[in-house]
């Protein structure tokens, strides 16, 4: 079965970009390659069996959910926050595949125990508030199904602001670090969330059962030692009731407070660092704005369109700055909560 590639704006959403690929085979190319890629990732760890119920959580405009739809006898489901690619989706794939937008908190309009296998590229990737998605996608689990997700560890560190800063990886001291924490899934990616292995077997452990970790390689052909790291997790045939607030409780385990501590640091640097560019940006744009003020005859809608961005941009000065005093230090305050209550 074979599907019309969506267009460059939707394959833009993913990755796929104009400037690296310039034809429009080149970027058809690397979307079906990708999407293969990380079919096999997830088949390799779970196996095809007939009549499987099977969730692309995050399916953007189907660059994996294609593939599985190749199989036979399958029970395929599809659902992203982004409604454009949804409406592109449900236009050109079969009505077989029930496909929806879905909201930016839980719940997903799901019974409990569905799905035999939920897959998600790229989502708790940028999901700052992953607790209460990750017990939705366990409710919506069968007892024994899994899950496969794509997460930020070290193989994607260099593509980030702190990497590209110089600042080396460091696994026991990362836990759960956040960059972009005031972006908005509007007009970007949303906050990039990077993760250590050991947070991932601590926090996630305690809902699902962490069967395989793989740091690096993650729908990347020909290339295992860059790109996301991805997981294979089990719900339990018994699986215990459980709130966001239990797999966020800082543990024991030192490193939590290394990692928050350094987490908190580097997101002062990155203030620093945004609201400089940022200011900067601003001062030459009001320099362009004097200077078609003193141009006479120069488009007014071309200096309306300025003076707009100034405004957008400031508010993102603000959004960055009012970000510090409470989202960022979250981590170092649970963990003083567990020492006060020990």
């Amino acid at each position: 079965m074979s599907f019309p590639y969506p267009p460059d704006d939707l394959m833009i959403r993913i990755g796929v970009s104009p400037e690296h690929f310039t034809t429009r085979e080149a970027r058809e190319g690397f979307f079906a390659d990708i999407g293969r890629t990380i079919h096999q990732c997830i088949r390799e760890a779970v196996p095809y069996n007939e009549d499987q119920a099977i969730l692309d959580f995050g399916c953007g405009s189907g660059r994996v959910l294609r593939w599985f739809a190749s199989e036979p006898e399958l029970r395929l489901v599809g659902c992203d926050l982004h409604l454009r690619s949804i409406t592109w989706m449900q236009e050109n794939f079969p009505s077989s595949i029930r496909l929806y937008a879905n909201e930016q908190a839980p719940p997903l309009p799901e019974a409990d125990n569905t799905f035999d296998l939920i897959y998600c590229g790229s989502v708790f990737s940028h999901l700052t508030d992953w607790a209460p998605w990750l017990l939705e996608l366990r409710r919506i689990l069968k007892p024994g199904g899994v899950l496969v997700a794509s997460i930020h560890g070290k193989g994607f560190w260099n593509n980030g602001l702190h990497g590209i800063r110089g600042i080396l990886w460091d696994e026991d001291h990362t836990g759960m670090l956040v960059e972009r924490y005031g972006d908005s899934f509007d007009d970007s990616w949303g906050p990039a969330v990077y993760v250590s292995e050991w947070w991932v077997r601590e926090h996630w452990g305690r809902a699902l059962d962490i069967e395989r970790f793989e740091p690096t390689g993650f729908g990347l052909p020909g290339d295992s030692t860059t790109g996301q790291a991805w997981l294979v997790a089990r719900k339990p045939e018994t699986a215990p009731a459980l709130t966001p607030a239990d797999l966020e409780a800082p543990s024991p385990d030192v490193r939590e407070t290394h990692a928050a501590l350094r987490g908190r640091q580097l997101a002062y640097e990155e203030i620093e660092h945004v609201t400089r560019h940022l200011l900067a940006e601003i001062s030459g744009l009001r320099n362009e704005c004097g200077n078609l003020n003193s141009q006479l005859g120069e488009s007014q809608k071309e200096k309306q369109a300025l003076d707009e961005k100034v405004v957008d941009l400031t508010r993102r000065v603000a959004t960055v700055e009012n970000s510090k005093s409470w989202n960022l230090t979250r981590p170092l305050r649970l963990i003083a909560q567990r020492v006060r209550g020990a």
